[in-house]
């Protein structure tokens, strides 16, 4: 078997095994018309069915067909989805990723992208808001592309908050006073709270409210920062946000409400 059809067999299990039934028929643009039988199936979600199948196949490199006989392998994501790729023991014809590999490349790469500015953003935020983009990327190395850009506006959204209770009421506010401060800050339209808070503009619940959240926290203390919830904990789990909490055992004094 070709080197490359075993790599990929192994990197993507979610393929068919089939066996050529007819003589393929090859068409003017190339393709290839195949009937086979399915012999086996590697993904639970689709019934074992003896019955012949048609595919057309692509060819853009121009590779011998299937013959009579031959095993066959086709990749899909389940009834009703687009084949993305197809193999025989010795040729791969084609094959793409599935949509989420390819949405996670792309991530990964616009992250990376805006990785300088990223780090930038996050310089300009107070220390203990710094300790918590650390803490985040100390303990999921996968944490920043995934879950980075939305927990950044979260915090410059609290910091905002926080600025403004802090140009309101001086710098030492009482933790109810300022609590006091952020509630009706809450409380106003979203036009007024654009005006006062420019990173909140798209914001949906979720993120205005975990950003409220932090800046409420703060005024508790500045030190609970770092280990308060991470923006997507309530969607995600804070298992696979790679939150302070996940890292606790259990009996450890939990965090103080805001």
């Amino acid at each position: 078997m070709n080197p490359e059809v075993v790599k990929l067999l192994q990197k993507d299990p979610q393929h068919s095994r089939n066996l050529v039934s007819e003589a393929p028929l090859y068409k003017e643009d190339g393709s290839i018309d195949l009937l086979f039988c399915q012999a086996e199936k590697t993904h639970a979600h689709k019934p074992l069915s003896p019955l012949r199948n048609a595919f057309t196949c692509p060819n853009p490199l121009g590779l011998p067909a299937p013959q009579k006989g031959d095993t066959l392998y086709l990749w899909d994501d389940g009834v009703g989805t687009r084949v993305r790729g197809c193999a025989t023991d010795n040729h791969i014809y084609f094959y793409r990723m599935t949509e989420e590999d390819e949405r996670t490349i792309q991530k990964k790469a616009e992250f990376k992208e805006g990785l300088v500015e990223f780090m930038g953003e996050i310089r300009k935020l107070p220390p203990s808001f710094q300790d918590r983009f650390q803490g985040f990327m100390n303990r999921n190395p996968n944490w920043g592309w995934e879950f980075g850009p939305y927990e950044l506006h979260v915090c410059k959204t609290a910091c905002e908050a926080i600025g403004y209770v802090l140009n309101e009421l001086g710098q030492n506010p009482s933790t109810e006073d300022a609590n006091e401060a952020l509630r009706q800050l809450y409380q106003l339209s979203y036009d007024q709270q654009l005006a006062i808070l420019p990173s909140i503009e798209g914001a949906n619940g979720n993120r205005a409210n975990m950003a409220f959240r932090l800046a409420s926290i703060y005024f508790i203390s500045p030190d609970i920062i770092p280990k308060a919830h991470g923006a997507l904990c309530p969607l995600v789990g804070c298992e696979k946000y790679g939150c302070w909490a996940s890292t606790q055992k259990n009996g450890e004094e939990p965090l103080p409400e805001a």
